[in-house]
């Protein structure tokens, strides 16, 4: 494919003249930024946090009931067996949907809703398992590693003796 200079050519081309337009659409240490900011500032305030928290969270779950309702009222046999769609229905669904994704994106509590606490803290009790099985490796390690090397020390000694008398031999 060859790259054209701006001005020239399609969009495509031209689009690949812009480095990491999509890099900084989905940068995740700048979303992470974002939400660490807007976090920062509603721990100030906890009504503010927990009120925009709460709607966040009815608005997500509102956005999906109604989704699924759309999807249910717009295949299911209405109108002598057609297709209903209510559009506003879905517009309303879709909405709710985002607004409260974001919302939930911003205050940094969508995966704390969604997955819940108790598997976040069973997640972190694995973790410090994992942790400290691996402290457990380490100093068995340690101690194997202090073995072989009392064993070489051994064994360097057994060579020096028997260098020793290979040259009183001599």
């Amino acid at each position: 494919m060859t790259i054209l200079p701006p001005g020239r050519g399609s969009v495509i081309r031209h689009a690949a003249h812009k480095p990491g337009i999509m890099k900084r659409m989905f940068d995740f240490d700048n979303l992470k930024a974002f939400e660490n900011r807007i976090r920062r500032r509603l721990s100030r305030y906890p009504l503010a946090y927990a009120f925009l928290g709460g709607v966040g969270v009815v608005l997500f779950w509102r956005g999906v009931w109604y989704s699924t309702d759309f999807i249910a009222f717009a295949f299911s046999a209405g109108n002598g067996g057609a297709p209903v769609f209510d559009w506003k229905l879905g517009a309303d669904s879709i909405i709710s949907l985002i607004v409260g994704i974001l919302l939930l994106l911003s205050t940094g509590l969508f995966v704390n809703e969604l997955l819940g606490k108790e598997i976040i803290e069973s997640e972190v009790e694995k973790e410090e398992q994992f942790a400290e099985k691996t402290k457990k490796e380490i100093g068995k390690e340690e101690t194997d590693i202090e073995r072989m090397e009392k064993e070489i020390h051994h064994i360097i000694k057994k060579v020096e003796e028997i260098d020793g008398e290979i040259h009183q031999k001599r």
